[in-house]
Order: C-alpha cells, then sequence, then structure tokens
C-alpha cells in the first residue's frame, strides 16, 4: 500500500466512512508526514499549481509607482502563481479601500456596495494578472449580531450580487472564484478573543451566538448558490467557504465554527486559517480531518468534503529555520491531499513593534518587519518565496531528486 492510499483510508476512517477505525496515531502521524515532505523525497502532486495562492492586502511597502492593488497582482504573477486572495471592503471615509492605499486614489463615493468596488478599474487590472482562482475575503458579521431572530438578509443580497456580478462579467473566463470570510472564530467570540474570556462568556449565550453565526453562514452560502442559478452557464464557477481559526480549541470542547456551527449548515467548503496548528503538525493534521467529519457539503459539492488553508506564514525573521518549518508543514499537507493553501504574505504586514501597525501611510523597512513575506523591502525573494517556487518547479517529482 503506497502512502497517498493509507493516507486516503486515514480521512476516510476520520470521517466514519470505513467503520469505526482508530485514530492514527502520533507515531502513525509522524511517519506518514515525514513520508511526505518533499525535502525528503515526497512526491509533489502535478497539479501543485493549483494547489498554492498568495494573499496581498496590507503590506508595509511597495516596490513600483503602479497602484498598489496592482503591483502586488503583478507581483505573485510574476513569481509564478495563479491563485491569489484578496480582501474585499467597503470604501473608508475619503474613499479609499483599506489595505490597497500606496500609490492609489480610489476616489470611490461613500455609498459604493461591494460590486461597484469590483468594477473599479484598479480590480478589474489586478483580476486580468493571470490568475486561474481569486479568493476574495468580504462582508462582515455586522449590527445583525445579537439580534434574536436574525434573517440576515443583508448578507444574502450581498453574497448574491458579488457572485452575479463575478459570474456575468467573467463568462466566458475560465476562473475560479473563492468567498470566504476572515477568521470566524474571532467574528463569532465576539468581545475577548482569548480562550478563558471566551468561555467565561455563559452557555446559552455562545449557544445563541453560534446560532446566529449559523445563520449568517447559511444566508451568505444561499446567495452564492442562487447566483450559480440565476447565471447557469458561465465558464467562471464561484464557491463558498466558511472559515475557521480556533480549531484545535474547538477539539477540546470550546464553542467554535467547527464545533457548533459546520454541523449545523452545508457549505461549499471550509477553510482554516491555520496558524494555531504550526507549532504541532500532528495537531495540524487531526485538526483537517476533524474539518472534514464535521462539514456537511452542498450539493453542488457532490459529497466532496473540501478543506482548504486559506491562511497560513511564518515570521521568517522570528523563527529559526524557515524552511524546515515549511517542509513539515507541507508533509501534511501533501499526506492529506489538501486541494489549497494560500500564503500570507506577499508583502509583509506586521511591525516588529506592533504599535506601529496602525501607521498605514508610511514605508517600513526591513529590519522594522516580521517577515511574512514572499519579496522582502528591496524587492529581494525571501526563503520562504523560494521554497514555494521549488515546490512549483516540480510537478510530478521531488526536491530532492534534483
Amino acid at each position: 500500500m503506497n502512502c497517498r492510499n493509507f493516507a486516503s483510508i486515514v480521512a476516510l476512517c476520520a470521517l466514519g466512512l470505513l467503520g469505526r477505525a482508530a485514530t492514527p496515531s502520533d507515531h502513525q502521524i509522524d511517519s506518514l508526514v515525514d513520508k511526505h515532505r518533499p525535502l525528503r523525497g515526497g512526491i509533489i502532486p502535478t497539479d501543485i499549481r493549483k494547489r498554492l495562492g498568495v494573499t496581498h492586502m496590507g503590506g508595509k511597502y511597495f516596490l513600483t509607482k503602479e497602484p498598489f492593488l496592482i503591483e502586488g497582482s503583478r507581483k505573485i504573477e510574476e513569481l509564478g502563481f495563479t491563485t491569489t486572495k484578496y480582501f474585499l471592503s467597503l470604501p473608508g471615509k475619503h474613499g479609499e479601500i483599506k489595505g490597497y492605499m500606496y500609490n492609489s486614489d480610489w476616489q470611490l463615493p461613500p455609498t459604493a456596495l461591494y460590486v461597484d468596488v469590483l468594477s473599479h478599474p484598479y480590480f478589474v487590472q489586478a483580476f486580468d494578472c493571470g490568475q486561474e482562482c481569486i479568493v476574495l475575503n468580504a462582508g462582515k458579521f455586522g449590527n445583525e449580531h445579537g439580534s434574536a431572530s436574525p434573517n440576515f438578509r443583508d448578507a444574502y443580497d450581498e453574497m448574491f450580487s458579488i457572485c452575479k456580478y463575478l459570474l456575468t462579467s467573467y463568462y466566458n473566463r475560465e476562473v475560479t472564484f473563492i468567498l470566504k470570510n476572515w477568521e470566524g472564530d474571532w467574528i463569532l467570540r465576539g468581545l475577548g478573543t482569548k480562550r478563558a474570556e471566551w468561555m467565561s462568556v455563559p452557555t446559552p449565550q455562545r449557544e445563541r451566538r453560534a446560532a446566529d453565526m449559523t445563520a449568517w453562514f447559511t444566508a451568505r452560502q444561499k446567495g452564492v448558490t442562487d447566483a450559480r442559478t440565476a447565471v447557469p452557464n458561465s465558464r467562471a464557477k464561484i464557491f463558498y467557504a466558511v472559515e475557521a481559526n480556533r480549531v484545535t480549541e474547538s477539539m477540546d470542547g470550546v464553542t467554535g465554527i467547527a464545533s457548533d456551527v459546520l454541523p449545523n449548515m452545508e457549505v461549499d467548503m471550509v477553510s482554516w486559517s491555520c496558524y494555531e496548528g504550526l507549532q504541532d503538525m500532528r495537531k495540524l493534521y487531526r485538526g483537517i480531518e476533524y474539518l472534514r467529519a464535521q462539514m456537511h457539503p452542498t450539493p453542488y459539492m457532490k459529497s466532496e468534503r473540501r478543506v482548504i488553508i486559506g491562511e497560513v506564514g511564518f515570521q521568517e525573521r522570528m523563527i529559526p529555520n524557515v524552511v524546515e518549518s515549511w517542509d513539515k508543514f507541507f508533509g501534511v499537507i501533501l499526506a492529506l491531499d489538501v486541494p489549497l493553501v494560500i500564503d500570507w504574505e506577499l508583502y509583509c504586514n506586521e511591525p516588529v513593534d506592533k504599535t506601529a501597525k496602525k501607521d498605514t501611510d508610511r514605508v517600513f523597512d526591513h529590519e522594522e518587519l516580521r517577515g511574512f513575506w514572499l519579496l522582502k523591502p528591496d524587492g529581494a525573494k525571501s526563503e520562504t518565496c523560494l521554497y514555494w517556487q521549488k515546490l512549483l518547479a516540480n510537478p510530478g517529482r521531488t526536491i530532492a531528486e534534483r
């Protein structure tokens, strides 16, 4: 039996599809992950280009005089990636879009809707940079949080209008769009993001908030589903994903997206912003299995339980060997055949001094930043970038062979 077949059996066992087989032991996980590590001979999938993506949002420097959104999109294309993730927000008080302000003059009216932002020339040009897949973080839980019987009509309308626009505007282009939220467990908790603070909230209140989040996600998924029906023959494809970010805590009994929302709804796919899993590859492995077991795919997905890594990154300047860390991570990803991983990010957005994070106008230098980057402030490729490009360059082979 080869390793990939063993991985499939393990995943099926976790889903309860092969009886009551035991969860793999720590030793089994370690062995399986080690065999799939690219630097130790693990075979890289032939479709690796479809499995790797990069986020462009809120970087603290720029390399050209182009509008920041367009610059980043072109740099990602130049690096060889065909999936880009953006953050889609409504205009600020000066008509700007958060995270994309350098060298930019958005001039959007305060009444602009998401479709107005997407139809802005900056987004139109950014989307024309060779992407095969575009991921959009979009929408806020908003003031409907806490209402007794939320119907979330606004959430439905937002998703429907965004998806109808995309399916219509890119009707003749083979491109995949994934709409999702950002880190749903932080949104769910609302107040106090730490585990202890969240668990101090009375149980009925946590249950009600989980029910409201379920209703919100369900409304958003229905907006996507109905837009697909409204524009049935578009060559563009569109999906909705629910993103969780405290999965291992949910596995330990803490109220969360994975434990208290996913089992109560249908969704196209699930995303994990998985920083919590990077300290222990066994937890990462088991977290992916857990999400697959908890979710209920929509009929559109034909029973496929698709879990993606919607955000992940290492602070390159803060850890001793970033390539070793990435290789262990990809040992898990390849062992479990995860279809998409999105790196955080193209240009680093995190200063070493976190009090400087809100300083949005000036440009930061190398020493001021933590190292979430593919390209550094001087334009040089990071170690992360070089490792990811090795993956791209070796479909169907191993890095170790070359």
